[in-house]
């Protein structure tokens, strides 16, 4: 959790407060707990899950032996069968598995060379901190071109008004003037 914030902090996230984390939901009967959810613009959500590939990794390198190792690793089927894409409505239908260290994901590929394909198929990214960062910083992105989005809305909207004042004001003021002209002649 530490190093998801650390993450967070770094992508410019924070200052958005685009992100929870331990959020629980408890669906039939079995409580979903991510690390992390990613707050996104249009009211999305990415689910990041980082616990269990650590304590895996940790497991599989203290395997004694080959078949042992090889369960450990298996982390992607328990996570893909999670779903955490249907427990959280505006998820996409995929799941950021968050690796803390290229060296983690670096042996878990040692033992399954075809592990980021298999993930893909299981509906889970794999993200170690640079692209996760990089995730984030793209995310991070998306806000600001929604910001800027909605300030460009609302100066329109301001500008419409301050065009619609004008126009009373210049007909007032054109209104005055017939007036000044006609008693001008009057006189």
């Amino acid at each position: 959790e530490i190093t998801l914030r650390r993450l967070v902090e770094l992508a410019g996230m924070v200052e958005h407060c685009d992100f929870v984390e331990q959020v629980h939901n408890a669906t039939d009967g079995q409580i979903i707990r991510p690390d992390m959810v990613v707050r996104m613009p249009d009211q999305r959500e990415l689910v990041v899950d980082v616990k269990t590939p650590l304590d895996a990794y940790l497991s599989a390198a203290e395997a004694p032996d080959d078949t042992q190792r090889q369960l450990a690793l298996k982390h992607i089927r328990m996570l893909a069968s999670k779903a955490y894409w249907n427990q959280f409505e505006e998820s996409p239908e995929f799941v950021i598995l968050f690796i803390p260290g290229d060296q983690f994901l670096s042996a878990a590929l040692n033992e399954e060379p075809d592990l980021i394909e298999y993930a893909l198929s299981q509906q889970i990214i794999l993200a170690t901190p640079t692209s996760f960062v990089a995730l984030l910083k793209a995310v991070a992105y998306g806000w600001r071109q929604l910001s800027l989005a909605d300030n460009a809305k609302e100066i329109r909207v301001l500008a419409e008004d301050l065009y619609g004042r004008l126009s009373t004001y210049v007909s007032h003021m054109n209104k005055v003037g017939r007036q000044l002209n006609i008693e001008g002649n009057d006189t």
